[in-house]
Parts: C-alpha cells; sequence; structure tokens
C-alpha cells in the first residue's frame, strides 16, 4: 500500500513553490515517510497512513490519510470522509467531481475562530483510497494552496525503510557520441558522452544474434542495460525430453540449434525473472503486463501473415536493488511447431538509478539511443546470405522493435507528466482548457461545470464560466471550450 501512496504523491507536480529551499526542513520519518516542509511547521503521525503537517499558528495543513472505499463509490467516499469531521468540524462539500482512479472535492469549513477552505483528492486502488488534502482560513486559502501543494509533492513513502524523494522525469542536458559494435561493426548507437558504454553483437551460433549495450554513468548512479548477450533462445520441455532425463535450464539441440530449455514465460514474468537473475536480491515493487506494447509488436512481426501462429506477450516490472531504484521491459513470443514449443525474447529494456528521478531520467536516456541505433546493411546481407530487399526487411523489423521501446519509454514518461499536470490542477484548485477551433490552451479557476470563450476574442479573451450549457442565441457569441483531461 505504501508503495501505491508513494507514487501517487509522486504524481503530484504542479503549482508554484511559495518557499525558497532555504526555508525548507526535511523530515525522514522512522515511520516510512519523508517529506519537506518550512521551517517551524509540525509533523503529526502514528503511522504512514494518517499523516497531519501543521503550520506554527495552526491555521494551515496538509493531511495524507488512506480511507476505505467499501463499494468502490470514490465520490461517495469522499464525501463521507469530509462529512465525518476528520477534516474540521463542520466541513461541507461544496463541489465534487469525479476523476480519473478517483474523486476530488471543494470543501468549506465552518468553524471556530473562523471559517476556512480546502481541496481534497482521493485516489483509489482496488478496496482502498488515499486522500490528499490542503487546508487553509478561507480569507488566505488560494495565496497559501501553491506553498500547501509544494508540501504534498515532496511526500515520499517506502515500505520497511528510508523514503526517498520524488522522481521527475524530466531529462538532463546530456551530450551523445556513437560508439560501434566492438564485435562485429553490425550496428552503431549513441550513447552519453563521458559514460562507460560497452556494444556489441554476439553470435554464440549460426542464427543465434544477441545485442547487447550497457552503459554506465560517472561513479554508477545510473546504468541502462538495452538487450542481453546471456539470454538464449528457449524450447519449452515436453515428455521426450524429460525421458532422456533433460530438465529445465540444460541446453537442448532440437535439430535446429541449442535452446535452453525452460517453461514459456509471458513478457511480464520473463521480466521479472530477469530482474531476478540479472540483479540478485532486487526486490519487486511493481509488476504490469502490457497487451498494448505486444499488440503493437505483434502487428509488424506479422504483418505478411503469421504461419507458425505465433504469440506476443510484453510487461515490466519495478524493483529496488542495493538502495537503487529499477525499471525492465521485456516482450516474448512463443511458437510451436510439432510438439516443440520454441519461444524467444525479443525486446530487453533495465534501467537502474540512485532513486525515481534517476530512473525516469535514465529512460530519457535510453529512448534517445534507441532512436538512434544504426544497423549495417552489408553485414545483415552478408550474416542472413539475403538479397538487398530482403536484408532491408530484416533491417526494418530490427529498427522497429528499437523504435516501438522508443516510444514505450517515451508514452511512461508522457503519462507520468499528464498525470503530474491533472493532480496539481486537482489540488490548486485550477482546470485546463482547449479551443477546439484554434487549439489554444487556457488555465481558469475549476468553479464551474462548463466554459466559454467570446468569439471576438480581439475585444475580450476572458474565459467565461457557466454551471449550465449556453443555448444557442443566449448571451454573446461565444465558443465552448473542451477541458483537457
Amino acid at each position: 500500500m505504501r508503495g501505491y501512496l508513494a507514487m501517487l504523491l509522486l504524481l503530484l507536480a504542479g503549482g508554484a513553490e511559495a518557499y525558497g529551499q532555504g526555508d525548507l526542513v526535511r523530515v525522514q520519518s522512522p515511520l516510512g515517510f519523508s517529506l519537506e516542509h518550512p521551517r517551524g511547521w509540525r509533523v503529526m503521525a502514528k503511522d504512514a497512513s494518517n499523516i497531519r503537517v501543521v503550520s506554527l499558528s495552526g491555521s494551515r495543513m496538509v493531511v495524507v490519510q488512506a480511507v476505505p472505499v467499501g463499494n468502490g463509490d470514490a465520490m461517495q467516499a469522499l464525501r463521507q470522509y469530509v462529512e465525518s469531521g476528520r477534516l474540521g468540524a463542520g466541513a461541507k462539500v461544496l463541489k465534487a467531481t469525479a476523476s480519473a482512479g478517483g474523486a476530488r472535492a471543494s470543501i468549506r469549513i465552518a468553524g471556530a475562530p473562523g471559517s476556512a477552505r480546502a481541496h481534497a483528492l482521493l485516489g483509489v486502488r482496488g478496496g482502498m483510497g488515499t486522500v490528499m488534502a490542503a487546508v487553509a482560513p478561507e480569507a488566505e486559502f488560494f495565496e497559501a494552496l501553491p506553498g500547501l501543494v509544494a508540501i504534498l509533492r515532496s511526500f515520499a513513502f517506502r515500505e520497511g525503510g528510508r523514503a526517498e524523494a520524488p522522481a521527475s522525469a524530466a531529462a538532463p542536458a546530456v551530450t551523445y557520441t556513437r560508439v560501434r559494435d566492438a564485435a562485429q561493426n553490425a550496428f552503431s548507437i549513441e550513447a552519453p558522452a563521458g559514460w562507460q558504454t560497452q556494444a556489441g553483437l554476439f553470435q554464440p551460433a549460426v542464427g543465434d544474434t544477441r545485442p547487447e549495450i550497457v552503459t554506465s554513468a560517472p561513479g554508477g548512479e545510473m546504468t541502462i542495460l538495452l538487450g542481453d548477450r546471456n539470454v538464449n533462445r528457449f524450447l519449452a520441455p515436453n515428455q521426450t525430453m524429460m525421458s532422456l532425463g533433460v530438465r529445465e535450464g540444460s541446453p537442448y539441440n532440437s535439430g535446429i540449434g541449442v535452446s535452453t530449455v525452460m517453461r514459456y514465460l509471458p513478457g511480464q514474468v520473463f521480466a521479472e525473472w530477469m530482474v531476478n537473475n540479472r540483479f540478485r536480491g532486487a526486490r519487486v515493487t511493481a509488476r504490469r503486463e502490457r497487451p498494448d506494447v505486444a499488440q503493437t509488436l505483434a502487428g509488424r512481426l506479422y504483418k505478411y501473415g503469421n504461419p507458425m501462429n505465433a504469440t506476443m506477450h510484453a510487461g515490466e516490472v519495478e524493483f529496488e536493488y542495493q538502495g537503487k531504484a529499477g525499471y525492465y521491459l521485456a516482450a516474448t513470443e512463443m511458437n510451436q511447431q510439432a510438439d516443440m514449443v520454441f519461444w524467444n525474447a525479443h525486446m530487453m529494456v533495465a534501467l537502474l538509478g540512485a532513486g525515481k528521478a534517476q530512473v525516469a531520467t535514465a529512460g530519457a536516456i535510453a529512448k534517445h539511443m534507441l532512436g538512434s541505433v544504426r544497423w549495417n546493411l552489408q553485414w545483415v546481407m552478408e550474416t542472413r546470405r539475403m538479397t538487398e530487399q530482403a536484408a532491408r526487411e530484416v533491417l526494418a523489423s530490427l529498427e522497429y522493435s528499437a523504435r516501438l521501446a522508443q516510444q514505450t519509454l517515451e508514452f511512461r514518461q508522457e503519462t507520468a507528466d499528464r498525470q503530474a499536470r491533472v493532480r496539481g490542477d486537482l489540488l490548486t484548485g485550477n482546470v485546463r482548457l482547449r479551443d477546439p477551433n484554434t487549439g489554444e490552451e487556457f488555465t481558469a479557476r475549476n468553479t464551474s461545470n462548463y466554459y466559454y470563450r467570446p468569439n471576438d476574442f480581439r475585444v475580450n479573451d476572458r474565459v467565461i464560466g457557466n454551471n449550465r450549457p449556453l443555448e444557442r442565441g443566449e448571451g454573446i457569441d461565444v465558443t465552448e471550450l473542451r477541458v483537457i483531461e
């Protein structure tokens, strides 16, 4: 649960900072969380499921609290939480709306000595949810809100151990240099200048090609692995092999090459298996299947048909290893010939960094590297004994797999950025809008159900909010703006 809370809070990336870096105090709690707050504020928590950070005067605070969501109705759960008085006696929901993965609410707290306002966001996972709320006196609420959001953004959790700082998906300015395959001159790739990089294509047997690129930042704080020279082709065990005493993990010559005997591992399971073997002692913290990646890769590989009736699976895992954070993406393909089930890995990308921020940075660098791969057409023709046209088809497939891995990393980064913007807007009380005619984007206070822009925006470019849709011919000539999710 704490890992989920960490992920939810790490996505709060919006709103201006209200305090300078020198005014902040970093707190590392033995309860398994960390945060930053202004000097003089107090942290009150009995455990990591109920945390309050309160200002010196007691008038401002942020709340992070776990709540049950029994029937999955996030709106109802958030209303019940607010009206139970846990944010303050007399708390009432002014406006509540459903959001992706939960609900949000604007709240008024009519208690002594004066009224207060709050914005709350409930994120739901399974039957549990996490409330994140910012509270301040009504007269100074919007002035205080950016600073309160900054405190919430600083939260990080780690189960059973030291909390670490939140991640950022931003990539640093990196200078790249082209590195060639030292083994066979089969390809070249751009790698960060100054990093220690090894690139090679290994061929233990005819038709068995294994590209591998390993690059590490100075000091080893970040590492990127693309491909793996130690991953062979695989053959699932059958009755014949078992009768001959062949066991999983053994090499076996099927007549069309030597394979490693192992039951089929779909992409996500294979990714976890690779983590456990490549990073001994690693602890997997999250695992996800990626049918979208598998479908896209299969669409390319089988565009001329799928005579072997092969199937493709993809998945990703996140893990911790020797105090570092890691990520692994893999895709595997299986096909059957008579009583033989052959399978192999099509995609292997591993990232390792000193915290989630560096994993995100490593992902941005890996994305660039994958997009920079250049295969040697002469090598392809010579190795595969093909015509130039056939070799170009093989080369196109190799490049497509690299591009798909690149796009997957890019989508992962864009999704985190988009979720960060949405959650930042939820807590700061803003909404992002787009003019469907011009594509221009605007930010407005999230106080209405419908938003409009005067068509004669040369005279008046103000966003107009209304709680009901305007009928044609009612009032001034306007265009309805669309909410950007």
